[in-house]
C-alpha cells in the first residue's frame, strides 16, 4: 500500500489537539488475497491498523456513531449460493463485537442516529432497495420507512434523509425527508446519488446533478437548500462517500478512478472559499470510507 499525508493538512485537522485524542477514520482496503477489510488510519501517523479482518469475510461500510466509539459495519460472505450478510457494531472501548441484523438479503450503508440509540440502513428485497431503522435499545423488529438508499439521519433524528435511488441500477434519484412522528415522507427537489448528514443541519451530497455534470463530485448542502461544490474530478474520476470528520471542519471522500476502479482517500475543507484536495493516501485496490472518524485517546 502506498500512503502520502502532507503535513500542513494534518496539522491543519489537528489544530488545537496537540495533547488531546488521536484523529482515526475507518476505512475498507483491499488485502492481499483480494478481499476487503477494516482498518483504522490514523491522520497522523499515515499508518493503519486493522479492526477486522477474515479470510472468508468482506468487512464493508464502516459509520462511526456521534461519540466515536463504535463503529457499526456490514460482513458479507457471498462465497456460496446466495451468501449472507451481517450487521456488525464493534466496541472500541471494550473490544466486543455484536451482531445486530443477520440477513440473506443483501445489506449496505449502516449509519447511527446522533442520539446512538437507533441504527438506519438499506437492504435490498426483491431487486428493490428500502430503508430499515433497528432500535439498538430494544429487540424490536426492524421497520421499514421506504423505498430508496443512502439514508441519515437530521440532526433532532426526528427525520431520516435518504435517496429515492431503489434499484442499483436506477439514475439518480431525489434527496428525500421521512419524518419519524408522523411517518411521512416528501421530497426536497434535489437530485444526487448519496447524502451524508452533518452538525447544525448541513447536509454534503455527492452527485451528478446539478449543473449536468457527468462526473460524481462532493456538494455541500445547507438547511436552505443553497449548494456549494467542493471538489472537482477530472473526466477520469468519480468523488463519493463523503464523511465529517469529527471535531475539524474536514470532509474526507473518495475519489475512483473510472477505468480502473483504483481508489484513494481525500480530505477537504467544507467551508473554504477555494477548497484544496488534498490526498490521504492511496490503495492497490478499494479503499473507501462511510460515516465519520473517531476521535481516540493517545493511549489507545
Amino acid at each position: 500500500m502506498k500512503k502520502m499525508l502532507f503535513g500542513w493538512v494534518v496539522f491543519a485537522v489537528l489544530a488545537g489537539c496537540e495533547a488531546g485524542p488521536r484523529q482515526v477514520l475507518p476505512c475498507v482496503m483491499a488485502d492481499e488475497a483480494g478481499g476487503l477489510d477494516l482498518y483504522l488510519y490514523d491522520l497522523a501517523s499515515g499508518s493503519s491498523t486493522p479492526l477486522s479482518q477474515s479470510p472468508l469475510l468482506d468487512e464493508v461500510d464502516p459509520t462511526v456513531d456521534y461519540a466515536g466509539t463504535r463503529v457499526a459495519y456490514v460482513a458479507r460472505n457471498a462465497s456460496a449460493g446466495q451468501g449472507s450478510f451481517t450487521l456488525r457494531i464493534h466496541d472500541l472501548q471494550t473490544g466486543q463485537t455484536q451482531d445486530v441484523v443477520s440477513s440473506a438479503d443483501a445489506l449496505f450503508s449502516p449509519v447511527f442516529s446522533n442520539d446512538g440509540e437507533g441504527l438506519a440502513y438499506v437492504v435490498k428485497r426483491g431487486g428493490k432497495l428500502q430503508i430499515e431503522l433497528k432500535d439498538l435499545t430494544t429487540d424490536n423488529e426492524a421497520k421499514t420507512l421506504g423505498f430508496g438508499s443512502d439514508p441519515s439521519f437530521r440532526v433532532d433524528d426526528r427525520a431520516v434523509f435518504y435517496n429515492s435511488r431503489d434499484t442499483l441500477d436506477a439514475p439518480a434519484g431525489d434527496l428525500m425527508v421521512h419524518d419519524l412522528k408522523t411517518g411521512l415522507n416528501r421530497s426536497l427537489a434535489l437530485r444526487g446519488d448519496g447524502f451524508t448528514n452533518l452538525p447544525r443541519g448541513t447536509s454534503i451530497a455527492y452527485t451528478t446533478l446539478p449543473y449536468s455534470r457527468r462526473n460524481e463530485a462532493v456538494w455541500l448542502i445547507d438547511a436552505n437548500n443553497r449548494q456549494k461544490r467542493l471538489s472537482s474530478p477530472g473526466k477520469a474520476y468519480r468523488d463519493t462517500d463523503p464523511v465529517h470528520i469529527n471535531g475539524t471542519k474536514f470532509v474526507a471522500f473518495t475519489r475512483t478512478e473510472t477505468a480502473t476502479n483504483k481508489a484513494a482517500i481525500y480530505v477537504v475543507e467544507r467551508y473554504a472559499q477555494d477548497p484544496v484536495e488534498t490526498l490521504l493516501f492511496e490503495a492497490e485496490g478499494n479503499a473507501y470510507t462511510k460515516g465519520g472518524a473517531l476521535l481516540l485517546d493517545q493511549d489507545n
